[in-house]
């Protein structure tokens, strides 16, 4: 009988033999571990594919990448065509739309805001050629002016103004003979008529 012991006669000898249940945690740790094998093997089954899936498609981008005709000849044609002719400038390449961030909590005053133009990126690639194609030009020929410090690569514009500032005063406390001017320019946005603002 099952779970029982019984004595068995093996070669005139008597031999105990203990028969027992199947214990349950065996069973169930058997079931367990087939569960999640069958659950490693679909994960490992679904990360191929998904790597498969992956190269493929970098593959046919890649592919349609190289096989794309250039497409720089129609707009360097257009550009060309606009510096030539500006008339032929479409308007809404231009255009912008303004928007006033105030500076302070005090917007009564129009010389608190402080203007964003968002603009077309068709016109933010057009100025930014003709502009590296200016620069170019100036820097190559010298028509720059070397105290200029604004607008020019390399240069920290303030931080280099005032480090010459610095020294200056520096200069000054020696009793040399110094001599300096300075040109303040000012705010383009504060010096334009605000009535439309107010509007």
């Amino acid at each position: 009988m099952e779970g029982q012991d019984h004595l068995q006669e093996l070669g005139g000898h008597l031999i105990l033999r203990r028969r027992a249940k199947r214990p349950e945690r065996l069973t169930k740790s058997i079931s367990t571990n087939s569960s999640n094998s069958r659950v490693v093997v679909v994960v490992v089954v679904v990360v191929v594919v998904v790597v498969v899936v992956v190269v493929v498609v970098v593959v046919v981008v890649v592919v349609v990448v190289v096989n794309l005709p250039s497409i720089h000849e129609d707009p360097a044609r257009a550009f060309t065509n606009i510096i030539e002719n500006p008339a032929d400038c479409p308007r809404c390449s231009t255009q912008g739309i303004t928007y006033l961030l105030p500076k302070t909590e005090e917007t009564q005053n129009p010389k608190n805001y402080r203007p964003i133009t968002c603009l077309p990126t068709i016109y933010k690639i057009f100025i930014s050629i003709i502009t590296e194609q200016t620069y170019t030009f100036l820097d190559q020929n010298s028509l720059l002016q070397k105290e200029q410090k604004r607008c020019r690569k390399g240069s920290y514009a303030c931080k280099d103004q005032l480090l010459i500032n610095i020294c200056m005063l520096e200069e000054a406390k020696l009793k040399t003979n110094l001599s300096t001017a300075c040109i303040h320019y000012k705010k383009a946005f504060d010096s334009v008529p605000h009535t439309w603002i107010e509007k």
